[in-house]
């Protein structure tokens, strides 16, 4: 697994895995996922048919950095040694799904994409070393874009923190959402570096076409502060007659 393929293998397991789960709670009179109360999920709610991930890759730099010589990932050391995991290869998208489905909802995957090996960790510091005391969020999202919970908020800044560009060393996150976006009521696809959000993929509900997948790209340019939409792109995913089959099944 190359860390150029991750996002997209993340939007595959997104729309197919995640969107499973989600179908049987979903109302194609009003093109909503019902939650457990059987009422749609609001903007900004906590999808919880499906479990969220985060990835932090960085070639083998960080993993590195973060592990003791057992190979153990320890991010913080000056926590307690339950912060730690083994890592398991991941060379193939079949090994990479397997993976996310064993994972419990909290922490975040280390991937190390020199080696092809990922591990789990319970904690993320909120204020890792490496960020600048001025950064601001506005920095490192589009005009108008907040950040929600913590995780997302650690995905913004992790790769700012651990990115160092006289080194060469590149850190990126990737993230599948539970948060609601728009109006089918699952989570966004987000891939940061340290410029910035620099992708994102998000699932609509159209009454003509069924659902639909829209990506966006991000940019970063010398006379803007946030990083500005440079294209978009929509797919159907699922039609409404493969919707309906879906459903009747």
């Amino acid at each position: 697994m190359a860390e150029n393929e991750i996002f997209g293998w993340l939007v595959e397991y997104h729309c197919s895995v995640n969107l499973q789960s989600c179908l049987p709670y979903l109302s194609l009179k009003s093109g909503r996922i019902l939650n457990h109360e059987r009422t749609p999920y609001e903007q900004g709610a906590e999808n919880k048919h499906y479990t969220g991930c985060m990835i932090i890759a960085n070639g083998d730099t960080l993993a590195d950095r973060l592990t003791d010589p057992k190979g153990r990932v320890v991010l913080n050391p000056r926590t307690s040694s339950d912060i730690r995991a083994r890592f398991t290869p991941v060379e193939t998208r079949e090994q990479l799904y397997a993976h996310l489905q064993e994972i419990p909802e909290d922490g975040a995957e280390i991937y190390d994409g020199v080696n092809k090996r990922i591990a789990h960790v319970e904690t993320l510091s909120n204020n890792p070393p490496g960020v600048p005391e001025d950064l601001e969020l506005s920095e490192l999202l589009p005009e108008g874009e907040t950040i929600r919970g913590n995780r997302t908020y650690v995905g913004a800044v992790l790769p700012v923190a651990y990115s160092n560009k006289k080194l060469l060393q590149k850190t990126e996150s990737y993230q599948i959402r539970q948060s609601a976006h728009g109006n089918l009521g699952m989570g966004k696809v987000s891939h940061f570096t340290n410029e910035g959000l620099r992708q994102e993929f998000f699932l609509e509900y159209d009454e003509n076409q069924g659902i639909v997948g829209v990506h966006r790209t991000y940019i970063k340019v010398a006379e803007k502060k946030s990083p500005i939409l440079s294209t978009e792109s929509k797919r159907v995913v699922l039609s409404l007659e493969e919707l309906q089959r879906s459903i009747a099944a």
